[in-house]
């Protein structure tokens, strides 16, 4: 059975924006700390640091087709994941390792991104109140890592503005605002001021605002998976 990848790639969606920070980059070593750095120079070593990232948790909410979407995830290089999705209506939790993805949604979740309310029935009378095993490529923004920090690979260079240093959850972070005068997008991030350089925070104000966190880096997942009994295996289902 084929879901809706489009609306299923949820996740990606969040951290379009980052791609801004995007550039050429180098294979030089980070500096110790962000003070006297251009935003050339910051966008190079917050690319470098979130591509070298083995694992983290994701906290993101945006709009999409009119709705507001959260999503609290963790994910790690291994392909190990879980997370929980509202959709705004709609909610699903993801647990996935890299030999498989699976999901537990309500009939909301099935009807928004199965294609609507009969196939969220059919999906949910193939499944009952068991878990369903989908192909991973649509859940690749909740459990793909490397998918995510590949963006930094495919943005845009925009202009890019430093701001004051603050403190962010215990941590020092460089405020940083970027503009796409192409898109109209303005963003603002909090990057961390001493290496590694992540990318702690980005909010942005638009027509679809976006917010996000970024947190227990290079963190170890150890999901939960369904066993043998516990889940239908769609993947195997035409339709």
């Amino acid at each position: 059975m084929e879901l809706h990848s489009k609306r299923m790639r949820l996740g990606m969606a969040a951290l379009v924006v980052l791609g801004t920070l995007a550039g050429c980059g180098d294979d030089d070593e980070s500096p110790a700390t962000l003070e006297g750095k251009s935003g050339a120079e910051v966008r190079d070593a917050a690319k470098k640091a979130m591509t070298e990232l083995t694992g983290m948790r994701m906290v993101a909410s945006f709009a999409q087709e009119g709705r507001t979407v959260k999503v609290d995830a963790v994910m790690d290089s291994d392909g190990d994941c879980e997370a929980s999705l509202d959709m705004g209506p709609g909610k699903a939790e993801i647990v996935g390792d890299a030999d498989g993805t699976y999901v537990s949604g309500d009939q909301e979740f099935w009807a928004l991104t199965a294609g609507g309310e009969s196939e969220a029935e059919r999906v949910l009378g193939l499944v009952g109140e068991k878990w369903a095993r989908v192909e991973p490529e649509g859940f690749a923004g909740f459990c793909d890592l490397q998918s995510l920090v590949d963006g930094f690979n495919d943005g845009d260079k925009a202009e890019i503005e430093l701001g004051d240093v603050v403190e962010h959850d215990g941590t020092k972070a460089l405020q940083v605002t970027t503009t796409n005068a192409e898109e109209g997008r303005v963003s603002s991030l909090l990057v961390a001021y001493e290496a590694p350089h992540r990318v702690l925070q980005m909010r942005q104000e638009s027509d679809e605002s976006t917010s996000l966190d970024l947190s227990d880096f290079d963190r170890d997942v150890k999901p939960e998976l369904p066993g043998e009994d516990d889940y239908v295996d769609l993947t195997t289902i035409g339709g």
